[in-house]
């Protein structure tokens, strides 16, 4: 995990020392079944977050460090955004819209965020539930951050006056000059 976890990381990690080297002074921690290694899984939200600082503990020489699958509580990120994806819960219940959206890496330019919206499936319902979402008001502080439960989707619109003016008008522009200029 150098230079930090992406977000597609698992949420745990597994240290594996050879016994000789010590054991790993972790509750939790156990001898593997060879009797070889100390082995220990350690949840990696609570060592970024800080929660469990006695869990970041120095990694020795021949330590093996294996970095879980991704988790299968995933959120989603679609639409008008800088890199639309799955993003990991890490280890979390749910996640804020806001660091959705920032995992994503922010809004397009031609984003319509007071349109979002979350897609969310409801066990027994046959349609999803849809949430209407104002990342501007969220932003702003004006709204509550709904936030975004394992398997959420939120939608970005883009807005199509937008659009229109981003690729249209300077369109349009060039247009009339090289009109002006080739008339003479």
């Amino acid at each position: 995990m150098a230079g930090g976890p992406r977000e597609t990381t698992g949420s745990s990690v597994t240290l594996t020392r050879r016994r000789q080297n010590g054991e790993i002074p972790l509750p939790g921690s156990a001898t593997d079944p060879t009797g070889q290694f100390s082995v220990v899984e350690i949840n990696t939200a609570q060592v970024l977050e800080g929660k469990s600082p006695a869990a970041n503990i120095e990694v020795k020489p021949d330590d093996v460090i294996s970095v879980s699958a991704p988790d299968s509580d995933m959120v989603y990120v679609v639409g008008d955004v800088q890199r639309a994806g799955g993003f990991t819960l890490g280890g979390r219940s749910k996640i804020s819209t806001l660091m959705a959206l920032s995992l994503a890496g922010g809004l397009g330019h031609t984003a319509k965020p007071d349109k979002a919206r979350i897609i969310r499936d409801v066990p027994g319902q046959p349609e999803p539930q849809e949430i209407a979402v104002n990342l501007n008001r969220i932003l702003n502080g004006k709204a509550a951050d709904p936030g975004l439960r394992p398997n959420d989707v939120l939608v970005v619109p883009t807005s199509g006056r937008k659009t229109f003016t981003t690729y249209s008008v300077p369109a349009a522009v060039a247009t009339a000059a090289y009109a002006a200029i080739y008339r003479f």
